[in-house]
């Protein structure tokens, strides 16, 4: 009785591993540029395009600081300094106008 051995591990002419593997060769294979839409995005002085450009939104101190790159305890260090504008949503509730970010960055810098 002559039988074949078969190897162990996983199917060499299977459908999902031919289809994951070239899906890893697409996406190791790709270039900037080539259509994906985070190669598209230019630098700009404080770091990459803001996607909220135009918009005046409402964010919270949390989002605030992210979008600063700064702690959460920093924004609600200039919001008692009243050196950055907040409106009161409720009772105890802040939001920051992105315009409001956006004018504190840009205000003059003097010692």
């Amino acid at each position: 009785m002559s039988q074949e051995r078969k190897a162990y591990g996983p199917k060499q002419n299977s459908v999902s591993s031919t289809i994951g593997s070239q899906r890893r060769r697409e996406r190791l294979t790709k270039t900037p540029g080539s259509g994906d839409p985070r190669s598209q995005v230019s630098e700009n002085e404080i770091g990459y395009d803001d996607p909220l450009n135009g918009l005046d939104v409402l964010l919270s101190p949390e989002n605030a600081a992210r979008y600063l790159d700064v702690g959460r305890k920093f924004i609600y260090e200039l919001i008692a300094r009243k050196e950055l504008e907040a409106e009161r949503v409720g009772d105890r509730l802040r939001r920051i106008r992105l315009s409001s970010l956006q004018k504190w960055l840009n205000r003059p810098k003097g010692g």
